[in-house]
């Protein structure tokens, strides 16, 4: 605490100031005055100086047809809520909840399907709003199985649903999504290695971002340009159901840290990979996500079974105007799929697995659906192991 003296003259000059600043509107004169009610004032404002975001992010959620018909009602009716019921309280409870929406809704004008071209029911988008999620990364290599009708429409369903997304836009759109909260300012860019094969009109080549040295550098430097606090990146990269980033992975992640991003995020590969530590110009320490997982999909086997809901905070301290990354942590979720009711009715569930789960979390489960969930969440401890906070 600073010990100053200062003449009476010199205090009223200190109060007028303040007062014209508007920062102790409500504060009588001789409140003031005494040196050490002063300081301590200061000192809470410099507390109160600090805001934080708070972040969830998710790997890929996909929708193969086995799901769609679980969660069929009727013909044309879906109810996808219940597979997200038991997460839910972890995706909600943060600012902004991120993942890859790794299949496109065209409509029931064209035929339901899920690999290798997928059309989801529009209910499962609904459902992931339900859940808590607020941006989707739309920039995957199934964003054109249902041609540009396709990107057009699962953009709007998003945005029915009170979301957003990036890595997909419509045409005099930026591409870049620039969002404030808690007079913290951030942008968001997402980028695909590609399309499987497909391709657009030359007309439309802005539909979707691809993972190009160009492209990535010219949007950071207009993300840059909206002097934003942090730039968090998302690629879509990878080598499917490897454990270990490739070298492709990581020189897009260098590159991506050499020409302005601050956060790294990734999927593709359907299995976790590791978390890095790396260093940006605006947060300082910081890191990549190479792989985050499945969130959500019929994908049974070993390792592709479940993901993670990565979580983190940035702070900004605006008195001191320093931004920087707190909290980096994650939540193995496992993906159950049976038995969901006494009648037999099927279904998938997503369950947080922590060191303290000890029993089965629904009664449905079987001895091996136990074992392999913890078998999953095991897997995870070794790949992603503790992250330094």
């Amino acid at each position: 605490m600073m010990k100053v003296k200062i003449k009476n003259v010199k205090r009223l000059f200190l109060f007028l100031l303040f007062s014209s600043l508007n920062l102790y509107p409500q504060v009588s004169p001789q409140f003031l005055f005494p040196i050490k009610n002063l300081s301590a004032k200061l000192d809470s404002l410099n507390a109160d100086s600090v805001q934080t975001l708070t972040f969830s992010v998710v790997g890929d959620l996909m929708c193969h047809s086995t799901q769609f018909e679980y969660a069929r009602i009727d013909s044309d009716t879906f109810d996808f809520n219940p597979v997200f019921l038991p997460i839910k309280k972890y995706l909600s409870e943060s600012d902004f909840t991120l993942g890859n929406l790794e299949t496109v809704t065209a409509g029931k004008n064209v035929k339901y399907s899920g690999y290798p071209l997928f059309n989801t029911p529009d209910e499962f988008v609904e459902a992931l709003a339900n859940a808590g999620f607020d941006i989707l990364f739309t920039a995957n290599n199934h964003a054109l199985d249902q041609g540009e009708l396709g990107v057009k429409r699962t953009i709007d369903v998003i945005r029915k649903n009170g979301m957003m997304n990036v890595g997909s836009c419509k045409k005099n759109e930026s591409g870049i999504l620039f969002l404030k909260k808690n007079g913290i300012k951030f942008a968001l860019l997402g980028y695909t290695f590609g399309t499987n094969g497909f391709t657009l009109p030359d007309s439309s080549q802005w539909c979707v971002n691809l993972i190009t040295r160009k492209k990535i550098k010219s949007d950071l430097q207009k993300a840059d340009s909206l002097q934003p606090d942090f730039i968090i990146v998302y690629f879509h990269f990878g080598t499917e159901y490897s454990r270990e980033p490739d070298d492709y992975q990581k020189d897009y992640v260098n590159f991506a840290f050499r020409n302005g991003a601050d956060i790294v995020l990734g999927s593709h590969p359907h299995v976790l990979q590791k978390i890095e530590e790396k260093h940006s110009k605006r947060i300082g320490k910081s890191f990549v996500a190479y792989s985050l997982g499945n969130f959500i999909s019929n994908q049974r086997w070993r390792y592709s079974d479940g993901g993670v809901i990565l979580k983190f905070s940035v702070s900004k301290n605006f008195l001191r105007k320093k931004t920087r990354l707190n909290n980096l942590d994650y939540i193995p979720a496992w993906v159950y799929k049976g038995k969901v009711n006494n009648e037999g009715k099927p279904g998938y569930r997503i369950y947080a697995v922590t060191d303290s789960t000890k029993t089965k979390p629904n009664p449905y489960f079987t001895d091996e659906d136990f074992k392999n969930m913890m078998q999953f969440y095991e897997d995870a401890k070794k790949i992603l192991g503790a992250i330094k906070k």
